[in-house]
């Protein structure tokens, strides 16, 4: 008769133990909230496009269309005309700039307007004009680059125009380029009359 008596005192304990656990549900104690003072994980900030100031005949390594390869971009002449490539202004004058476009490593291209990149004329007041303020569409003097991919170890020229009124060359101008990663490049110091190594190719470029 022991094993039997074994087995029923198990059974009782187990009984007691279960009946033990079974609390009314209001009856215990809630769980513990989350301490405020616990640090959360840090969520890094997304990046910021950068911004980088230059002087005009300065270099920037800009990154490419689309956020892809390097492009090293100098702006080395500038020449103020009433009348480009049979082309008038919508203002007083143009102003076109001559900027040397080398890819320093593979081939790239240039940011485009399409994708937010591109060139802007900041007045001294800080207007920004693009390629769409004024009549520029047609001033495209020959002898330079129209755009495209650049082989990586080569550069190309290419020139920018802007449609002035009067002043807006003066001090304080700014040129700027957004390159493929939305970083804003600003040169200042722009001469306010005809200066830089292209001048004479491009006055004939430009039919003066």
């Amino acid at each position: 008769m022991r094993p039997v008596a074994l087995a029923v005192t198990t059974i009782a304990l187990l009984a007691l133990t279960a009946c033990g656990n079974n609390e009314p549900a209001d009856d215990r104690e809630p769980a513990a909230a989350p301490s405020s003072d616990q640090p959360f994980a840090d969520t890094p900030a997304p990046d910021e496009p950068q911004t980088a100031e230059y002087e005009f005949g300065d270099t920037a390594e800009t990154t490419g269309s689309m956020g892809a390869g390097t492009l090293a971009v100098t702006p080395t002449t500038v020449v103020y005309a009433n009348t480009a490539t049979g082309e008038t202004p919508d203002n007083d004058l143009y102003a076109v700039i001559v900027y040397k476009a080398e890819a320093t490593g593979g081939t790239v291209s240039e940011a485009a307007p399409i994708e937010g990149g591109g060139w802007k004329w900041i007045t001294p007041e800080g207007q920004a004009l693009d390629w769409q303020s004024g009549n520029t569409d047609g001033v495209a003097p020959p002898g330079y680059g129209s755009g495209g991919d650049i082989v990586g170890g080569t550069f190309e020229l290419y020139t920018e125009a802007f449609d002035l009124a009067e002043g807006w060359n003066g001090d304080g101008a700014k040129l700027v380029y957004i390159d493929g990663n939305g970083a804003t490049h600003t040169w200042t110091d722009i001469p306010t009359e005809d200066s830089g190594p292209e001048v004479e190719k491009l006055k004939a470029g430009l039919g003066q």
